[in-house]
């Protein structure tokens, strides 16, 4: 417990449910954890929708019976109930409709990171993951990245997350040049019109 473990409630999103799982397995990489302790001590950090489930489960085939089930059965038991199938299905969906909106590569790196780690199994590879992420950039961004030829998915994200930067950077000296241009035609014009 000194490692702090988080909580998870059972009203969360499916990538929290990811979070939460990834941290209490780095948990037990760290203090060596045994096999068959782990769901004792997992269990022991639900609280709310998702205790309530873990107690009503344990109380129908004993809590030691509970404890024994293998932690990989468990992780399981957890998507199923709290992420039901057709919940995963909007999240796939949205995963491959992923796109840029606008500039915001931030938040779309994000996004498709989570989803990535959420949905393992739908990108089996390297190679798949960077063309994926490179469906969802805008066709400017996308040719540049392509032609760079970059083999790591980092390589490919640091890549398209500087061109972003570089395109923000003219579209704002453009913006900036056209108020100037269109000030100075403004001052213009009346003293023309005067004379």
């Amino acid at each position: 417990m000194n490692y702090k473990p988080p909580s998870f409630k059972g009203n969360e999103e499916a990538v929290e449910l990811t979070r939460w799982l990834e941290k209490l397995e780095s948990i037990f990489r760290i203090c060596n954890c045994a096999d068959v302790v782990r769901v004792k001590y997992a269990t022991h950090t639900l609280s709310g929708l998702a205790l309530t489930w873990w107690n009503a489960y344990a109380k129908t085939v004993g809590l030691d019976a509970a404890n024994a089930i293998p932690w990989a059965v468990v992780k399981r038991m957890m998507t199923d109930k709290f992420y039901p199938r057709n919940q995963i299905h909007k999240l796939e969906v949205e995963f491959w409709e992923l796109k840029v909106k606008g500039t915001d590569i931030e938040t779309y790196t994000n996004r498709f990171l989570e989803l990535a780690t959420l949905y393992p199994d739908m990108i089996p590879n390297e190679q798949k993951k960077i063309e994926r992420y490179m469906e969802g950039l805008p066709e400017e961004i996308k040719g540049y990245v392509i032609a760079a030829g970059k083999e790591t998915l980092d390589g490919v994200i640091l890549m398209a997350q500087n061109l972003m930067m570089a395109k923000r950077r003219r579209s704002a000296a453009n913006k900036q040049i056209e108020v100037k241009t269109s000030e100075g035609k403004r001052k213009f014009e009346p003293a023309q019109g005067s004379s």
